[in-house]
């Protein structure tokens, strides 16, 4: 019988060239609010894991135990973006959001959701070339910056953990540290090929190109005694056809 997580949304935006330069700016400040989230049920449970609980800090599986629709949740921030279309093979884009995210759980306190990094800041650019006998082809190149606040978890407790042989996590405290910031860069090349009734694309994309190990979660190793870090996947390529018609 659970029903809809609804949501209200709210959003004031500006935007305009800037002179002759083919560059646009915009901005945005927005607020939505977030009711009838699915979280424990009050008054259920003692768990301070269960009782901080809302469907809106999971992003993938499900849930099997039976949750009700008296959560809360709010995401505010502003958002800048400049932007230059694609003009003489040329184009980039550059965003900023600065921004909170909050839920109230079965416990009623308010908190900082898992994906509360603060800010997100994105530049992206690349030229494309055309070649072939009439330029009919053309061959791309691409670069992406990506920046932002580390994703949360609950603190750990090293004194637990230490005399249980695993991670004893502080759930009164859920979502209060924050993990070091995401950065990376992807690099990219492409090559397309345009016939008469179809083009072919052979693309070659490189995801964290520098291999920076991202911080993951933290939690306790019994082997070395103290708190450390699980990274995410580093150097990452990716070779693709794609035949359009």
């Amino acid at each position: 019988d659970l029903g809809f997580t609804r949501a209200m949304h709210s959003v004031l935006g500006f935007q305009a060239p800037i002179g002759s330069s083919g560059y646009r700016f915009k901005t945005e400040i927005y607020y939505q609010h977030l009711f009838d989230v699915p979280i424990w049920p009050t008054n259920t449970t003692s768990d301070a894991e269960l009782f901080s609980f809302s469907i809106l800090n999971t992003f993938d599986g499900y849930i099997t135990e039976e949750l009700a629709n008296d959560g809360l949740g709010r995401n505010y921030g502003i958002e800048f973006t400049l932007e230059k279309p694609l003009t003489n093979g040329f184009y980039a884009l550059s965003t900023l959001s600065l921004y909170e995210s909050k839920y109230t759980g079965a416990d009623g306190i308010e908190r900082n959701t898992q994906f509360a990094g603060g800010f997100i800041f994105n530049v992206i650019g690349g030229k494309e070339f055309q070649v072939g006998k009439n330029g009919n082809n053309s061959i791309g190149l691409n670069v992406r910056f990506i920046s932002a606040g580390g994703k949360r978890q609950a603190p750990i407790n090293q004194f637990q953990s230490r005399n249980m042989g695993f991670t004893v996590f502080d759930f009164s405290r859920n979502f209060e540290l924050q993990l070091d910031n995401y950065q990376r860069i992807d690099l990219g090349l492409n090559y397309r090929r345009n016939k008469p009734k179809s083009a072919s694309i052979f693309a070659l994309n490189v995801q964290n190109f520098f291999a920076r190990e991202n911080e993951l979660e933290r939690f306790y190793s019994f082997n070395q005694g103290q708190v450390v870090s699980g990274t995410q996947l580093g150097f990452f390529p990716n070779l693709s056809y794609r035949l359009e018609f």
